[in-house]
């Protein structure tokens, strides 16, 4: 890599800049760690990820393209397909999303999602700054996942875990009970709320308090669910938790608490979109609705929209981003999982020389390292103190 064009982000581990090959012309996202155990730890954890969801193509099932990876001067080094901006960043420009801005992007996720669940991966730390978009002006809402520098095989959760952001964070993390796929389901749904409202429904102050929310939001759950008041909650645990003084809205409210004529496209589509949150806010996690079954939905096929609506057009016109054969990707889907049976990849470092995808060739290798040698620099004069690392990521 020849030089380095701009910063792209930072975190406790390392940087990501935006990076240019003078003879190849290419221009990618390189991710430099830093010198420490810590970085060096997550850097194997997500390098193992990357070589698990290469088996997946990425623009088929909309993840973040890994070139290549290397080392240079003790700093282990990755880089990926240079995307646009985030979600997040995204909505600091444009406030709240649309349904029909919506769809795309949860269509798209989805995919990703039963990709993983394809290959036994669980994301883990879904939200609006791990979800890229490629190309704003010219693929409005085409999206891609990124960053799974948390990302584990499910084989490797286990019970009682604290996995996700507390904002995302499933019910049954919270809970202690068994843990699967379906995590990633309640947190994209937790992504959908907030593009809609602006409103993060379940940042919270404690587990008590995010339970009291989600009664608040989703209505009293079923009886085999016991909830504590707040006495038994302190009887139980000898102190009183934190408690948010603003409860969320009830998911209805999307629906009641808007002024539009309850006769229109725009109307039915707040339906649909409120029936697919209430599918995958499920808290029992066995019920909740999968990405293949949510590929089905109403919200997603728009079989509730006529034909010839001003609306209607509309909203398909920015589903184009987002055509997906899904017979053909659940052929892939099922070829997959054949193949994952008798082909399951070593997850060592050592054995992540087959990956196909090669943006420089060995004798380019000297051609990467003065942009390196850049971003290494921009961490000298800062003192790093590795005890306060632990949980961070690069966002």
């Amino acid at each position: 890599m020849d030089f380095v064009l701009q910063l792209l982000g930072q975190g406790c581990f390392g940087k990501v800049a935006k990076c240019k090959n003078r003879v190849t012309k290419e221009v990618v996202a390189m991710k430099v760690m830093k010198k420490n155990q810590n970085a060096n730890y997550f850097f194997i954890e997500e390098l193992k990820m990357l070589q698990r969801i290469s088996q997946l193509d990425p623009d088929t099932f909309n993840l973040i393209k890994f070139i290549e990876h290397f080392e240079f001067d003790g700093h282990q080094c990755m880089a990926f397909q240079i995307l646009d901006r985030s979600v997040e960043d995204q909505m600091k420009k444009q406030s709240k999303f649309s349904l029909s801005e919506i769809r795309p992007m949860t269509k798209q996720l989805l995919v990703a999602l039963l990709g993983l669940k394809t290959i036994g991966v669980m994301h883990t730390d879904i939200k609006s700054d791990n979800i890229m978009l490629v190309d704003q002006e010219k693929h409005p809402f085409k999206v891609k996942l990124i960053d799974f520098g948390v990302a584990m095989e499910r084989v490797e959760v286990k019970q009682g875990m604290q996995l996700q952001p507390v904002a995302f964070r499933s019910p049954e993390v919270s809970l202690g009970l068994p843990l699967s796929e379906a995590v990633d389901m309640w947190s994209l749904a937790c992504c959908l709320i907030f593009w809609y409202w602006k409103d993060q429904g379940f940042t919270c102050c404690s587990q008590f308090d995010q339970v009291t929310r989600l009664v608040s939001f989703l209505g009293t759950p079923d009886s085999k669910w016991s909830l504590k008041t707040l006495m038994e909650y302190y009887f139980t645990t000898g102190e009183f938790p934190h408690m948010s003084f603003i409860l969320p809205r009830h998911l209805e409210d999307i629906i009641k608490n808007h002024k539009v004529f309850e006769t229109g496209p725009e109307f039915k589509d707040r339906e649909a979109f409120c029936d697919l949150l209430k599918k995958m806010f499920e808290l029992d996690p066995y019920k909740r609705i999968t990405p293949a079954e949510a590929l089905l939905h109403p919200y997603i096929t728009m079989e509730h929209l006529p034909h010839g609506d001003g609306y209607s057009q509309a909203a398909k016109d920015l589903m184009s981003v987002a055509e997906t054969d899904y017979f053909s990707l659940q052929r892939q889907y099922l070829e997959r999982v054949v193949i994952l049976q008798h082909n399951t990849p070593n997850s060592k470092i050592g054995h992540f020389n087959n990956i196909r995808h090669k943006l420089y060739k060995d004798h380019d290798l000297f051609l990467r390292f003065s942009a390196v040698n850049e971003i290494i620099e921009s961490f000298i004069d800062r003192e790093f103190k590795t005890d306060k690392m632990i949980g961070c990521n690069l966002h």
